[in-house]
């Protein structure tokens, strides 16, 4: 099984370091930011994003209802500076590691001596997270991260093996649904027509008139 960044980074690791940030379950812990909050919302909410970033940035209040392109966003361009001087020197260190190696993973032209840097990287992020912040919260996804780097050695860049052209996919998926009945059926009807109907205007074009193809 090929590791896939979306869940085990994004949605994974990701979000769970945040929300254990910023749980006030964890309010005696060292890596507990969530009295400052209005200052992370403060600065997240007045970086402009471009437009080659889909989502621009919403409170950490409602980080429950992110997704996982928002937790990308956050992991590789938001995080570092809105965390700058609140999350602990140790902590931002740490966390630091992960956004390192995910961007250079998600590059197009990735030499193999940094590949070796993100495995050792990984290894060292993975080594320092249970004395960080306790046996408890080393997740299998905390564990997998280890596996990253030789997914790309054999399969490429993250993006090229990512289930995020099939989370974009979904979307399309549930406007074909218009009832709650025959769900299947009416994705299947749909979907064949979508198809079909290229095919059908390419076959009928030649036989109409001169002013049936301007219409068309």
């Amino acid at each position: 099984m090929v590791p896939d960044y979306m869940h085990c980074i994004c949605l994974g690791v990701v979000r769970q370091l945040a929300t254990i940030w910023f749980d006030g379950k964890n309010h005696q812990e060292p890596f507990y930011i969530g009295k400052p909050t209005r200052t992370v919302d403060a600065r997240l909410l007045s970086i402009k994003p471009p437009c080659s970033i889909s989502r621009t940035p919403r409170s950490v209040s409602q980080m429950k209802y992110w997704k996982a392109h928002e937790w990308l966003a956050w992991l590789l361009y938001y995080s570092m500076p809105t965390l700058r001087g609140i999350l602990p020197s140790r902590y931002y260190t740490h966390w630091a590691l992960l956004v390192d190696c995910t961007a250079i993973l998600l590059g197009d032209d990735i030499s193999l001596s940094q590949v070796v840097y993100c495995e050792r990287c990984f290894q060292l992020f993975v080594a320092d997270f249970e004395e960080l912040y306790g046996k408890q919260h080393v997740s299998y996804n905390v564990h997998q991260t280890l596996h990253i780097a030789q997914s790309v050695k054999d399969w490429g860049p993250l993006w090229a093996h990512s289930a995020f052209m099939f989370e974009d996919f979904n979307a399309i998926i549930l406007k074909m649904i218009r009832g709650t009945q025959g769900v299947p059926m009416q994705i299947l009807q749909t979907f064949c027509l979508t198809r079909a109907i290229p095919l059908n205007v390419t076959s009928v074009i030649p036989k109409c008139t001169p002013a049936q193809q301007e219409f068309n």
